[in-house]
């Protein structure tokens, strides 16, 4: 079924975070906002923060949610009582927002998607994951250490002895991390497709300009690029797995003929799509999600 039926006066309600100096962000919101307006809706862009109840209803700052025809989450929002603001948007009608929030919390997590992905394990314990380093020393193994939760491809990096493992968690074991199998092919590039709906919007190769970082964020390269037989096996079978879960909007990235991550939350790429191959991504994005039948 569609989104929701809309009123004469569309409203779409998109929840965003500006940016903190410094900080690598992507321009989703703005060119979502403006393939919304294309197709006449009316968009309001306001903070995460601004989430709040009255009289039990929950509202954003002055506007009830239910007056909106549309939500979209644009990422998580500020870490702080971020749990607060799932609860208040799981008392509004489900059918509004693009992805359902409770199932983006549960599906935004590197862990999440491992059927597909290198030998992988995950732990807080810096001996645990070690052990595992240690074993497969002597054989030449090398293993990539990134955050569970992280994005950017921020504190990831490649561990080929248990000391630099040790290192690099030494007083955050409270955070998780995952321990995954060093992927050959990375040296060759990553794949990114975005998906909206049951439509696959475009794929790009993300190739790394030094070491193994595919991250745009981190200083890769795209290209043009057609996703090869054995990533797109998999591509289709985590694409019906994200419309079986209702997701309007996401990423999903594939080296060497596995699932490295799904980004199910705020997904860069839609500029890069744009770079290379024209038109405008977004639109087909916002078609997509405005015709949907899931």
């Amino acid at each position: 079924m569609p989104l929701s039926t809309p009123r004469e006066n569309k409203r779409a309600l998109l929840l965003v975070t500006p940016p903190t100096r410094g900080t690598f962000h992507n321009d989703n919101h703005d060119r979502l906002s403006l393939a919304f307006a294309k197709q006449g809706y009316d968009v309001h862009c306001q903070p995460h923060d601004k989430l709040c109840l009255t009289n039990g209803k929950p509202y954003i700052g002055e506007y009830p949610l239910d007056s909106f025809e549309l939500i979209w989450p644009v990422g998580f929002g500020p870490q702080r009582a971020y749990l607060d603001r799932l609860a208040i948007m799981n008392l509004a009608d489900a059918g509004r927002f693009i992805s359902p929030p409770q199932t983006v919390f549960s599906l935004h997590n590197k862990a999440r998607w491992l059927e597909f992905a290198p030998e992988t394990h995950m732990s807080n314990d810096a001996a645990t994951l070690a052990k595992i380093v240690q074993e497969g020393e002597g054989e030449g193994g090398i293993w990539v250490l990134k955050p569970a939760t992280g994005s950017f491809g921020r504190d990831v990096v490649k561990i080929t002895h248990a000391t630099e493992l040790h290192e690099r968690m030494t007083g955050v074991n409270s955070a998780y991390w995952l321990l995954q199998h060093y992927v050959d092919d990375i040296a060759l590039g990553e794949y990114r497709t975005l998906i909206a709906c049951d439509q696959i919007i475009g794929t790009y190769l993300r190739k790394p300009k030094a070491g193994f970082h595919a991250n745009l964020s981190q200083g890769a390269s795209a290209y043009v690029a057609e996703l090869p037989a054995n990533h797109s096996a998999i591509v289709t079978a985590t694409h019906q797995s994200l419309r079986a879960a209702q997701i309007g909007f996401a990423a999903i990235d594939t080296c060497g003929g596995y699932v490295l991550e799904v980004n199910v939350a705020n997904p860069g790429g839609l500029g890069t799509l744009d770079d290379l191959y024209g038109g405008c991504s977004a639109d087909r994005v916002v078609d997509s999600l405005l015709t949907r039948s899931l």
